[in-house]
């Protein structure tokens, strides 16, 4: 007996189409094993997305390199919000004020920035009267709150020239000498040529973590790399690797 010529197109399709099926069973295990899949994380700016994220992530993927993660980058309030709609699947957030679970990753503070050349640059620490002395350029980032509770009533005698959101135009900014600035230490680069970084006197610190709502993960990659970080959390590997540098 011999297969004639359509038996033989069926038969080779027939083939193609158990590898195939094989595959998609295998990977399916792999997903339901938890050893592949797509997390989506948000990121409130700078501080996660350059000092936080990259050794978190580096760390992860050491055991699960087949879990990909995707990084939405956003300003903090549309970070919040992209969490709140389901939007992403845990974010890395400030002092989050919602009902999310959360786990501490590390603590931030505000400094100034000043340019080098400043007689500023020399002192140990900085506070109002300072910096209300001379132009000030404003973040548009989600700092601009605790910026403004620092200055408290002499808010209005500051004097602001510009208003920008990025860290690296602040900077730029500072460098050329075009006023001093407030930026939190962890959004910083590790390299800031031309300006200096000087505490502020009586500086408020935040908490920043990885929150996520409190419902049933979207994914067992999602519930994987969230219960990861938990372990890490418990062990105390998280906050002492994330110290400002």
């Amino acid at each position: 007996m011999r297969l004639t010529a359509e038996g033989q197109i069926v038969a080779s399709y027939a083939g193609e189409i158990n590898q195939i099926l094989d595959s998609l069973d295998q990977r399916l295990s792999d997903i339901r094993r938890n050893k592949e899949g797509t997390v989506r994380m948000g990121s409130f700016g700078p501080s996660a997305s350059t000092r936080i994220l990259p050794q978190l992530l580096r760390k992860f993927a050491k055991y699960y390199p087949n879990i990909s993660v995707n990084i939405q980058e956003s300003v903090d309030a549309e970070a919040l919000l992209d969490l709140r709609n389901g939007i992403v699947d845990m974010a890395v957030l400030a002092d989050p004020r919602d009902d999310f679970e959360t786990l501490p990753l590390a603590t931030d503070q505000l400094v100034a920035l000043v340019p080098q050349n400043s007689p500023l640059s020399s002192a140990k620490s900085v506070g109002q009267s300072e910096l209300l002395a001379e132009p000030f350029i404003m973040t548009l980032g989600g700092n601009e709150p605790n910026i403004i509770r620092w200055f408290g009533e002499k808010l209005s005698d500051l004097h602001v020239t510009q208003r920008v959101q990025q860290t690296h135009s602040i900077l730029a900014l500072v460098e050329a000498g075009l006023g001093n600035a407030i930026v939190a230490a962890l959004s910083l680069p590790r390299s800031h040529h031309g300006v200096r970084p000087v505490p502020l006197k009586k500086a408020p610190s935040m908490n920043i973590v990885m929150a996520r709502k409190t419902m049933q993960p979207r994914s067992n990659a999602a519930a994987l790399f969230w219960n990861f970080w938990v372990e890490e959390v418990e062990r105390g590997l998280v906050t002492e690797t994330l110290a400002p540098a």
